[in-house]
């Protein structure tokens, strides 16, 4: 089931990519950031996937690579469509004490970037909570821009970081209750990556058809 689930986010994600892909060349419908930002968790899967294949363990860094950039890319995708600048400022700083506290991680000790970071995930993903929040208290007010993908990854997000704190946890569990936890968050990944493909049907499939 585990392998089942993480090949079918593979699979969704990289539907995802190709479809917004399309209505950005088509139309310019499509935020920049927002496509990068799909292009890049699309690359990072399959370069990942392919190590796997080969068997070349020492991946991990793959791991911190992603987190950051998903960090520092949807940071700047919210801070382009959020409407206010007090809400952009406060993602500037955000980003800001991101980008220096991983200068400063990495660099007293640069070993840290080759191994699993839970401080790493912790930060990125809270601090896209708190921006993506922010986004999602204006849409009550506002026109609906990429809601159903702010639904997705919040609860994406708030379930994995989840997962990840209890990882110390999990590993005196059994090897069974181990592998269902990771299969629930593979579950997971294939519900964000869903409403991601939702947020295109709502929102860009028809103007991409028609053109």
């Amino acid at each position: 089931m585990y392998d089942f689930l993480l090949y079918c986010s593979y699979f969704i994600l990289t539907i995802n990519f190709i479809l917004f892909g399309i209505s950005y060349f088509r139309k310019k419908t499509v935020n920049a950031f927002f496509l990068i930002y799909l292009g890049f968790a699309t690359v990072l899967q399959i370069v990942m996937e392919i190590m796997y294949k080969l068997h070349i363990k020492n991946n991990v860094y793959l791991v911190n690579v992603f987190f950051v950039g998903q960090m520092i890319l949807l940071a700047l995708f919210f801070k382009s469509i959020l409407s206010f600048s007090i809400q952009k400022k406060i993602t500037n700083y955000i980003l800001l004490f991101n980008i220096l506290y991983f200068l400063c991680f990495f660099g007293l000790n640069f070993k840290y970037f080759f191994e699993f970071n839970l401080s790493i995930i912790t930060i990125t993903s809270l601090s896209i909570i708190v921006i993506a929040s922010m986004h999602l208290l204006n849409q009550l007010t506002s026109t609906k821009l990429y809601y159903h993908f702010t639904i997705g990854l919040l609860l994406y997000l708030f379930s994995s970081t989840v997962f990840y704190l209890t990882a110390n946890i999990t590993n005196s569990w059994s090897n069974e209750l181990q592998f269902l936890t990771w299969t629930i968050n593979a579950g997971l990944l294939v519900v964000y990556y869903l409403f991601i493909l939702y947020e295109w049907k709502v929102s860009f499939a028809q103007k991409t058809l028609k053109n």
